[in-house]
């Protein structure tokens, strides 16, 4: 008897996949150690206005398919992220 297991084949001939993590709850925090004036609208933190289409332009630029998990909290604060992430 063998202890020889088949190995499971990646889609599509893939070798390896990768993780990414992206944390776009910069305002959500700032907003929270009470660095942004409560006087102040919510939703035009530099994180999600300027650092995450960044991001997500890259990942299109390579074809990158993903999952992505939005907090509810920017969902609501954040309509483009919601756009973008869906498309």
């Amino acid at each position: 008897m063998s202890n020889t297991q088949a190995q499971p084949r990646w889609p599509h001939g893939a070798k390896a996949c990768i993780s990414i993590t992206l944390d776009n709850m910069g305002e959500a925090a700032d907003i929270n150690r009470g660095l942004i004036p409560e006087s102040d609208p919510v939703g035009d933190h530099h994180s999600v206005k300027v650092e995450l289409p960044k991001m997500l332009d890259l990942l299109d630029e390579y074809k990158v398919k993903g999952t992505y998990y939005i907090e509810g909290w920017n969902c609501d604060v954040s309509k483009m992220v919601m756009r973008r992430a869906g498309k």
